[in-house]
């Protein structure tokens, strides 16, 4: 399975500032273990906001997408000068 994350970023200095690939910018857990790290792209939509997407494959233990919910997802965007922001942690759902 695939799973994919959609968030929106936002910067006190503007959407412009936001890189447009975070290496380790999707962070997945369970049980609050970090279970990976994936990149994470993100596209200025307007001077205030850009959209962001990770994509990485389901994990090699079996996991299905009905396990899902197990799994929580934290998205951090990062700026030009290196600092990141976080989103709090969402948990995975099915869809």
């Amino acid at each position: 399975a695939v799973w994919t994350v959609l968030a929106t970023a936002t910067d006190p200095q503007g959407a412009d500032t936001l890189e447009a690939i975070v290496d380790g910018g999707v962070q997945v857990s369970q049980g609050g273990v970090e279970v990976g790290r994936y990149s994470l792209s993100c596209a200025v939509v307007d001077l205030d906001s850009a959209d962001c997407t990770g994509t990485f494959v389901a994990f090699g233990d079996g996991t299905s997408c009905g396990d899902a919910t197990s799994y929580s997802i934290v998205v951090e965007a990062e700026d030009e000068d290196g600092n990141r922001g976080a989103s709090a942690p969402v948990t995975g759902r099915e869809e």
